[in-house]
């Protein structure tokens, strides 16, 4: 706030020190309590689940044991290998339908074969009731280009707009945000 002071305690050099438990007022899940439903740095809680840092209730769940792998060279913090597997974040269910969506995404590969030749490889997705929306990178859909973002709907057949224009290069970090 540029008009609230706020305190940050930081500790450093002493081992004994210990942290605040996830729940107390100034633990993990309380850093992330402005509205925030799901904030994850990719961090591993199992071989088989992800920290949400905003509220345990809402950890990820990874596709098997190791599927995706993590990686401790992501952008902010950690990474998942996500190659073609996926992290399912559990139904959030506040009735909200205005949400916001953003990460970091490095790609090994743009082109793909099958649907992702066409629609790309999702970043996001979400569905419900049958219909389906998801934020993409790569593929060729609807004339697009490889190095291209899209958002993507599907209820009856699938369309994919160009959401970011052009410049997406593999082995590069590249921001998201829907």
């Amino acid at each position: 706030s540029s008009t609230t002071d706020t305190t940050f305690y930081i500790y450093y050099g002493n081992p004994a020190a210990t942290d605040y438990a996830a729940t107390a007022t100034y633990g993990r899940e309380n850093v992330w309590s402005n509205g925030y439903v799901i904030a994850t740095h990719m961090d591993d809680i199992t071989t088989s689940t992800i920290l949400n840092s905003a509220t345990s209730s809402f950890n990820g769940t990874k596709a098997s044991a190791n599927n995706p792998t993590q990686s401790s060279s992501g952008k902010l913090y950690n990474a998942q290998d996500n190659s073609n597997d996926h992290i399912t974040i559990p139904n959030v269910g506040n009735g909200s339908t205005n949400i916001t969506i953003s990460g970091w995404f490095n790609a090994n590969n743009l082109t793909g074969s099958g649907d992702t030749a066409t629609y790309g490889y999702s970043i996001f997705s979400a569905h419900s009731g049958g219909n389906y929306t998801w934020v993409t990178a790569g593929g060729t859909g609807n004339g697009g280009s490889p190095s291209e973002v899209r958002f993507c709907g599907f209820s009856s057949s699938a369309v994919c707009n160009v959401a970011s224009g052009s410049n997406l290069s593999t082995r590069q970090w590249h921001y998201v945000s829907a």
